[in-house]
């Protein structure tokens, strides 16, 4: 409430497309999560977007207590959830040159 997010892309997309998903850091908190957002009202006439972000630090603390590296990637490759917390944004795929 009162900041200005327009520049993120789930706030671009849900804008023209209705919806959209980014995982990201927090600009203010810093921390990781996924962002899901929702444009209220139609393209021609939006009243606003409505935003979710959901936090992981649960479920991760639930993977480093376990023997076994755990780990989510998004669709380009990029660990969004991991058991350990330094490969967080990294890429788990080649980067195509």
């Amino acid at each position: 409430m009162g900041s200005d997010y327009r520049f993120r892309s789930y706030f671009k997309h849900a804008m023209k497309d209705g919806g959209g998903e980014y995982f990201a850091l927090g600009t203010l908190t810093r921390k990781p999560g996924l962002y899901i957002s929702r444009r209220i009202g139609t393209a021609e006439k939006p009243l606003g977007i409505i935003v979710v972000k959901v936090r992981f630090d649960q479920v991760e603390a639930e993977w480093r207590r376990s023997d076994s590296y755990v780990y989510v990637t998004d669709p380009q490759g990029i660990v969004i959830i991991s058991s350990v917390s330094g490969w967080h944004f990294m890429r788990n795929v080649p980067i195509d040159a």
